[in-house]
């Protein structure tokens, strides 16, 4: 499967790449394309080749289960704001949210009301999430 280079620069642009790990605003152990897990600790360090090459394997994974469990076929930009979105905060988040569940009503407007507030981490509105998640809606909406 081949996934929409689109989509790879979008989560690139917001995550951004670090070849070291570093805590992120909740404390959690992060490295390359904002990798999280049991396996990134303190001392984990990557590549950029490394990080493309596992950022292109979760898309991938990330993709196929959006079109999977949808109950309507979603355009391309559906699909990358979609997975942009599950990207950042899990295909959990995506599947068990007012989105989803609007979506597959065909509510696609309702739905995209909905990005944005999804910009919180810690407890507190992030403007970096606001922007990503404003600019999620953004293509969400376009035909």
């Amino acid at each position: 499967m081949s996934i929409p280079i689109e989509l790879i620069e979008l989560v690139e642009k917001y995550e951004g790449f670090r070849a070291q790990a570093y805590q992120d605003i909740t404390g959690i152990w992060t490295c390359g394309y904002g990798f999280t897990g049991p396996d990134i600790t303190a001392d984990t360090s990557m590549t950029l080749i490394e990080a493309r090459t596992e950022l292109s394997s979760r898309l991938e994974l990330i993709w196929s289960a959006i079109t999977q469990k949808a109950h309507s076929t979603l355009s391309q930009n559906e699909l990358i704001a979609l997975s942009d979105f599950a990207y950042n905060l899990g295909l959990n988040a995506l599947f068990t949210s007012h989105l989803w569940a609007l979506l597959q009503l065909s509510e696609k407007q309702a739905a995209s009301e909905q990005f944005p507030l999804w910009c919180h981490a810690g407890g507190k509105e992030v403007q970096g999430l606001l922007t990503r998640r404003l600019s999620e809606q953004k293509i969400f909406m376009t035909e």
